[in-house]
This record gives structure tokens, C-alpha cells and sequence, in this order.
């Protein structure tokens, strides 16, 4: 997936031939604008929209299942027709699927709305994908009576290198990877602050989490911040969940080719059942987050 955010605003005041007329599409789409698609909003909205691509021929059932593993839900006709009006020249290189609306059209199977290079149709949502179609979409809303946050004050001493930080810790497993080399330290001084964990209590990915820091004025933590606040919670008697810090990242020198950050891991402390304290990498951006005891780090900007 695309971590590009295309930004639209869809009125729900318009029609659908108005929200059509206002894409400026060549050729006669009266037919189109017939198609008995429901428009479900009001007023005014914005929207984060995204792309995904299919690498290779899939069924609806497939791409349904890769947008739910995402997070994503898929956008509806306002949203793709919104979106053609800002960016055309997406259009242009590929088709592009809103499957969040679906009509069913005379005696044919329920069908979908898609933006082709220069107007905009429909097609059968129960047919073969292939790869040179992109599904528009949209982050899934988070429930903030799920979300759980916790405040906590630490200090960190940026005078002092990683590996006693990590001393300070007293962890009993380290990934061997969290080294200096990995992980060079990034301040100076010695500075005490106040830290927000926050668990979703929900799957969710990494790029959300960081999307939803950026809404409430939070910035991920780093592994000096994180080492912080367990040397902290471990005086406390504190290792009741697992603390992620996404604001550092590194990338395995095998993969430093590569452009994407699929294999980019972060740095996270987990203790095992039997008590044992562990600082780990997790390889967090091309992942959804499951584990309902995933906590995250974050520092008020």
C-alpha cells in the first residue's frame, strides 16, 4: 500500500450528476448518473483517501480480506468521484475501484463504480481483479471508547550511551540488533518529560497509530525515551504489557536496497509469562497490530 495520502472534500449537498459534472469527464455519462447509487452523508466532509494495489489476479473475497488486514475500509462513489476532481492524473494511470458502493443495475450482478483514464462506469463487484486495477481507501474510524491511555513521567539522560541505558533497564533478554551502531543516540542532556501510552484495544497498523499521534499532538517515542520510561515502570514493579516505541526505526542491512519500509523494525520491551524482561525489535511498518496487550509510546510535542 501507498503511505501517500490524497486529501479530498466531499459534498453531500451536490447530486451524483453534479458531483460527476464537477470531475470534468469527456464524452456523455447520462447513463451513469441514472445508476441508482445511494449517496449516504451529509454536508460537508474531508477525507484521507489511499491506493492499494493487487499483485496479482484476485476475487473480491481476496481483496476484501487484504483491506480488512489493513485497517482500510473501501471508499464509496462521493469519495472516488471526489477524489477524480483533485487527482486526474491518477486516473490516468490506472483503474480505479471504489467498492464501499454497490447498485444492482436491470437483472445484472451487483456492480461497483471504477474511474477509467477519461470518465467514470461501472462493473460486475463478483469478477476477476487484476493488477491494473487500485482500490480506493479509507482508514477504518478508530472507537475512542476503546482506546485506553496512561500517563507516566521519566528522564532521559542523553549523556550516557545506549548500552547503559539499556543497563538501566535491567532486561534479561536484548536483541542483539539494539546497538549503538543501530541506534545512535539522537539528544543532549538530561531531560525529564511527560509520557501518554496508548493501547487501541483493536487491530490497527502502524501508520494509523502514527496518524492518530499527529491528530491528538503526540509524537512516537524513541528507544532512548523508551528505555526511559522501563528503567521507570521496572522501579514501579511495572511489566504488565508490551511498550512499542515507533519513533525509531532500522532496516536490516540485507534489505537496504529496498525504497518501501516493509521491513523497517521498531523497538518494543515485552515480558514473558515467566517474568523475564525483553528488549526486542518488532517489524512493525508493513503490519497490522493484533495483540490486544500492545501499548504505544508517545511524547506531547
Amino acid at each position: 500500500m501507498s503511505n501517500k495520502i490524497f486529501k479530498v472534500v466531499v459534498d453531500y449537498t451536490l447530486t451524483l450528476w453534479a458531483m460527476t459534472k464537477a470531475c470534468g469527464f469527456t464524452g456523455d455519462h447520462k447513463s451513469w448518473c441514472e445508476s441508482p447509487f445511494s449517496l449516504r452523508g451529509e454536508g460537508i466532509e474531508e477525507v484521507n483517501l489511499y491506493l492499494i494495489s493487487i499483485n496479482k489476479t484476485s476475487t473480491i473475497e481476496d481483496v476484501k480480506r487484504k483491506l480488512s488486514r489493513l485497517c482500510m475500509r473501501p471508499a464509496k462513489v462521493e469519495e472516488l468521484l471526489a477524489f477524480s476532481t483533485l487527482y486526474p492524473e491518477e486516473q490516468r494511470q490506472s483503474y480505479i475501484v471504489g467498492l464501499g458502493s454497490t447498485c444492482a443495475i436491470g437483472r445484472s450482478r451487483e456492480q461497483v463504480p471504477y474511474l477509467f483514464k477519461n470518465g467514470v462506469s461501472t462493473r460486475a463487484e463478483n469478477c476477476q481483479w487484476t493488477e491494473k486495477y487500485r482500490f480506493l481507501v479509507a482508514r477504518k474510524p478508530l472507537s475512542e471508547k476503546r482506546i485506553k491511555v496512561r500517563n507516566i513521567e521519566a528522564t532521559v539522560n542523553y549523556n550516557v550511551n545506549l548500552n547503559k541505558m539499556i543497563e538501566s533497564g535491567k532486561f534479561d533478554i536484548v536483541d542483539p540488533d539494539i546497538c549503538p551502531d543501530n541506534f545512535p543516540i539522537k539528544g543532549k542532556g538530561v531531560i525529564k518529560n511527560k509520557f501518554v501510552m496508548v493501547n487501541f484495544n483493536s487491530t490497527i497498523t502502524s501508520e494509523h497509530i502514527l496518524e492518530y499521534f499527529e491528530e491528538q499532538g503526540l509524537r512516537a517515542a524513541t528507544i532512548e525515551e523508551l528505555l526511559a520510561v522501563e528503567a521507570r515502570r521496572n522501579n514501579d514493579g511495572e511489566n504488565d504489557f508490551s511498550l512499542h516505541a515507533l519513533g525509531s526505526d532500522w532496516l536490516d542491512d540485507d534489505f537496504q536496497s529496498l525504497k518501501d519500509s516493509q521491513h523497517r523494525c521498531t523497538p518494543s520491551f515485552g515480558c514473558w509469562s515467566d517474568g523475564r524482561r525483553r528488549l526486542r525489535l518488532s517489524c512493525a511498518y508493513s503490519r497490522s497490530w493484533h495483540y490486544e496487550g500492545n501499548w504505544f509510546l508517545a511524547v506531547r510535542k
